[in-house]
C-alpha cells in the first residue's frame, strides 16, 4: 500500500496538484477564488485556517513536505481548508 496522498475526485484538488511554480500557484488561487460559494463547508476564516492547520500539522509535523514543490503543498492545504474539520475547534 502506498503512502502517497490521493486526493478525492475534486477539480480544486486536481488544480492544486498542478502547482509547480509561482505562475501556476497564482492560477490555482484564481480557480480557488472562483470556486468560493455555498458548497464550502468552512464558513469563517477561523474555520478555514483551523482546518489548514489541523491537516498541515500531520503533513508538516516533522518539517517535511513529501518532496513535492512547497507551493503545491500549500495549494493542497488551501484546498483542504474548504472543508470543515471538527477537530480544529480548539
Amino acid at each position: 500500500m502506498s503512502d502517497e496522498f490521493v486526493p478525492p475526485p475534486d477539480p480544486i484538488f486536481a488544480e492544486a496538484l498542478k502547482v509547480k511554480d509561482e505562475k501556476s500557484f497564482v492560477h490555482f488561487l484564481k480557480v480557488l477564488r472562483d470556486d468560493y460559494g455555498d458548497h464550502w463547508e468552512s464558513r469563517t476564516p477561523r474555520e478555514f485556517l483551523g482546518t489548514m492547520a489541523w491537516w498541515g500539522s500531520g503533513d508538516f509535523a516533522d518539517g517535511e513536505h513529501g518532496g513535492d514543490p512547497l507551493l503545491q503543498r500549500v495549494a493542497v492545504m488551501l484546498a483542504v481548508g474548504r472543508t470543515r474539520q471538527h477537530e480544529n475547534d480548539d
